[in-house]
C-alpha cells in the first residue's frame, strides 16, 4: 500500500492561527498507509504544502508543511487572506496537501470546520450573562437565558460536519452566527 498522508487542523486559542498536524504515523499492520517501509520513509520527504479554500472559495498555498510523525506547523491567519489581529473566519474549509518524496507526490485532501468566532461570542454572553468579566472581553454582551442552548448548537454543528452533513453544520453555524449579533458580541 502507498503512503497515505494524513493531516489535522485545530485554530490556536487566540483565534489568530491554524495548528496543522501531521497524523500519518509510522507504517504498522494497523497504519498500512503510515511512514516508513515499504512505503515513502519520512527522511525521503523532499517538500510539501497545502492549499487551503476558505468558506468564500478563495485558495491560499503554503510552503513548509512539516511532514514527520506529528510534526506540526503553525499557520499565521494572514497566510489565509485574513488581516492581522482578525480571527480565522467560522466555517468549512477545503485543505489539498501535497507532499512530494523520492518515490511519488502524494496528496491528501481534507474539510475542516472553525466555530471558534461563535463559542467566543457565547463565552462572553455567559460570562455578562453569570455577571462575571470574561477576560478580555472588549464588548458588553448582552446574554439571555438561552445561551446554554447555544453551545449545545455548537457541538451539534460539529457533529453534524463530522458525521458527513455538511450543508446541515453550515445552516446551523448560520443561524448561530445571527444570534450573535443579536447579542451585540460579534467583534471576538
Amino acid at each position: 500500500m502507498p503512503l497515505i498522508p494524513k493531516f489535522a487542523f485545530k485554530v490556536s486559542k487566540d483565534g489568530k492561527s491554524l495548528r496543522v498536524k501531521d497524523v500519518t504515523g509510522p507504517f504498522s499492520v494497523s497504519s498500512p498507509g503510515g511512514y516508513g517501509t515499504p512505503n515513502e520513509a519520512i527522511s525521503a520527504i523532499a517538500s510539501s504544502s497545502v492549499t487551503i479554500k476558505d468558506p468564500e472559495g478563495n485558495a491560499y498555498t503554503i510552503t513548509g508543511i512539516a511532514s514527520d510523525v506529528y510534526a506540526e506547523t503553525t499557520i499565521p491567519q494572514t497566510s489565509i487572506g485574513v488581516p492581522p489581529g482578525e480571527s480565522i473566519p467560522d466555517g468549512v474549509y477545503d485543505a489539498t496537501f501535497s507532499i512530494v518524496g523520492a518515490l511519488a507526490t502524494y496528496t491528501y485532501t481534507t474539510k475542516f470546520f472553525v466555530t471558534w468566532n461563535v463559542e467566543c461570542c457565547f463565552e462572553k454572553a455567559q460570562a455578562a450573562e453569570s455577571a462575571i468579566p470574561a477576560e478580555g472581553c472588549g464588548c458588553s454582551c448582552k446574554g439571555g437565558s438561552n445561551v446554554a442552548d447555544y453551545f449545545y448548537m455548537i457541538w451539534s454543528a460539529n457533529k453534524a460536519f463530522y458525521c458527513g452533513k455538511i450543508e446541515s453544520a453550515k445552516a446551523i453555524l448560520e443561524y448561530l452566527k445571527q444570534a450573535c449579533k443579536t447579542l451585540s458580541c460579534s467583534n471576538c
